[in-house]
C-alpha cells in the first residue's frame, strides 16, 4: 500500500490540492493524506494551509469521484 502524504504541500490552494490527489492516483498511490490542525491554537495565528471542514469534505468527495481514498490526520 502506498500513501501519498500531501500534508500542507498544496499551500492553501484548493485547485492544487485536487491536482495533487489526481497526481497521487495517476502515479500509483492507494491513499492521499492531508493534515488537519487548529493553527490559532498551535501557532497563535491563522495559517492559509489549515483546511476547514467544508474544504476537507470537498477533497474527500473529490477522491470518491475519481476512485482515490482521501483521508486526514490531526496534527
Amino acid at each position: 500500500m502506498i500513501i501519498c502524504e500531501i500534508g500542507q504541500n498544496f499551500i492553501g490552494d484548493m485547485e492544487m490540492a485536487t491536482r495533487l490527489i489526481w497526481e497521487a492516483k495517476e502515479n500509483g498511490a492507494d491513499l492521499a493524506k492531508f493534515q488537519l490542525f487548529d493553527s490559532i491554537a498551535q501557532y497563535g495565528q491563522k495559517i492559509e494551509t489549515e483546511l476547514s471542514f467544508e474544504q476537507a469534505n470537498h477533497l474527500f468527495r473529490y477522491g470518491e469521484d475519481i476512485g482515490m481514498e482521501v483521508f486526514f490526520s490531526r496534527a
